[in-house]
């Protein structure tokens, strides 16, 4: 049995650019790492990473090891995970800012 490797396309950004800002104030790393950060939400490998931005593979090791350590986290699938988390409490704090109005349901009966 041979297994079929199928190209998938790129899919639109899960985040909006204002999204990312956010988060970026949130997580509090320095540009540099932000870059990797978002980089590495989109699944970027590291020698991709390392020639995107113009600096060396082992640079690129040694700002994710600050990253894990600055974050909590323990791999990329942690980095992405707390990005997740970043936004999802992000987007809580718009509903509490702007609570929705609750309307009973119609009782209405249809003519």
């Amino acid at each position: 049995m041979s297994l079929t490797i199928l190209q998938c396309p790129r899919l639109d950004p899960l985040l909006t650019e204002t999204q990312w800002l956010r988060i970026a104030r949130s997580l509090m790393v320095s540009d540099r790492e932000f870059q990797i950060v978002r980089l590495v939400f989109e699944d970027e490998h590291e020698r991709d990473i390392a020639a995107r931005l113009g600096i060396s593979l082992n640079t690129v090791h040694t700002h994710l090891k600050h990253l894990f350590r600055k974050l909590g986290v323990q791999s990329r699938v942690g980095l992405v995970l707390r990005v997740v988390r970043e936004h999802l409490a992000d987007a809580q704090q718009d509903q509490a800012a702007f609570p929705r109005i609750m309307l009973p349901p119609c009782t209405c009966k249809a003519a």
